[in-house]
């Protein structure tokens, strides 16, 4: 008798982090075009911590960095040639060797209804195999792009 296969299991978002996602991807689509983080969750008690960083030390030198979502700052060319000019560099898809992964803030439509986009799977999958990977907002982008 032939024993069956085994597949790996697939990688999915707990409910928690189903909850956080929604919380903080909520943000980005909210009604009446206001696109700027207003009440971050964490200021709400729900921790955030641990999927995406809250004013997180962003670094250039050295570094690669990939976008999801629509800045409302930069086109996808602007953003990486901004990047390269501070000794970074951008890259198309989430992999091992991405560092920072930028949710833009006008974000993405599916996101309101809990889809959140290959890159942000690839992100928590990659976080959870134990890579280091900085999931951050645009505007902390910014940020530290001005302390530069």
């Amino acid at each position: 008798m032939n024993s069956p296969i085994h597949a790996e299991p697939k990688q999915k978002v707990d409910p928690d982090e189903h909850k956080l996602l929604m919380s903080f991807f909520g943000e980005f689509v909210s009604i009446l075009d206001n696109k700027t983080i207003v009440s971050p969750s964490l200021l709400e008690g729900l921790a955030i911590v641990g999927l995406c960083a809250v004013c997180p030390e962003i670094t250039f030198s050295d570094t690669v960095f990939c976008l999801t979502g629509q800045s409302h700052k930069y086109t996808r060319c602007e953003f990486e040639e901004l990047i390269s000019s501070l000794g970074g560099k951008a890259a198309n898809s989430v992999s091992k060797k991405v560092n920072y992964l930028v949710v833009g803030s006008d974000g993405n439509p599916c996101w309101a209804y809990a889809c959140y986009g290959r890159k942000v799977e690839k992100a928590v999958e990659l976080r959870r195999a134990g890579h280091t990977i900085v999931i951050v907002h645009e505007n902390d982008f910014h940020d530290a792009v001005l302390d530069q």
